[in-house]
């Protein structure tokens, strides 16, 4: 408990100066305090954090497992070892997300916003990976057969991300998207890009004026 009082006063002092500083918010997204998502357990398991310069992916141990920064809107991705892997944008001509690997651009992962209100994950090749079929209270994650892999449930003040067997893998009560929670259903993804497809959605949805769930 005190180790993790610390990296909360660091983490407050650190968007303190950010403030005091004039600069733009962390690495150009307009983020100041901590997003906090809880484990299994209800102990602090990920946190994305502001820095002076980006947001961090930190673990409830304090090891970072991803970077980020906005440039020119573009959602520039570094992993665990401060190597920049790739960027996410928004898809070209139709709602949603591209993530692209570097050097070459190449298109790695698409996550596709239907009008239905159900987003599907796709490889670069187009092939269905993952769904999540749009429920009044979150989303049903599915897989390209339509096998049921869990839910993201919203419920007053708290989205959850739960698991076939129904058992809670993830919350928050930070207001937020469920899309932006249902980022961290898709395991095809390396943790760094979970993370990256939850801050994209944060930011692309304030920038369009979309109200955060509760």
């Amino acid at each position: 408990m005190r180790l993790r009082r610390v990296r909360a006063a660091v983490r407050a002092a650190s968007a303190a100066l950010a403030a005091l500083w004039g600069c733009a918010a962390a690495g150009g997204f307009d983020l100041w305090e901590d997003i906090a998502f809880d484990g299994p357990e209800g102990t602090e398991f990920l946190v994305l954090t502001p820095r002076p310069d980006a947001v961090e992916l930190i673990d409830g141990y304090g090891d970072r497992f991803g970077s980020y920064r906005l440039e020119q809107e573009v959602l520039r991705v570094r992993d665990r070892h401060d190597q920049e892997v790739g960027f996410v944008r928004p898809a070209a001509g139709e709602p949603g997300l591209e993530l692209r690997a570097l050097p070459d651009g190449a298109l790695r992962f698409r996550i596709a916003l239907e009008p239905d209100g159900d987003l599907v994950l796709e490889n670069g090749a187009g092939t269905t990976l993952a769904k999540l079929k749009h429920r009044d209270d979150g989303y049903k994650l599915e897989g390209p057969q339509g096998d049921a892999l869990g839910r993201v449930k919203l419920r007053t003040g708290k989205l959850s991300l739960r698991g076939a067997d129904g058992k809670e893998r993830l919350s928050t009560r930070h207001a937020m998207p469920p899309e932006a929670v249902a980022c961290f259903a898709f395991e095809q993804l390396p943790l760094e890009l979970q993370g990256a497809c939850a801050l994209a959605v944060l930011h692309w949805q304030a920038a369009a004026g979309a109200t955060p769930s509760p």
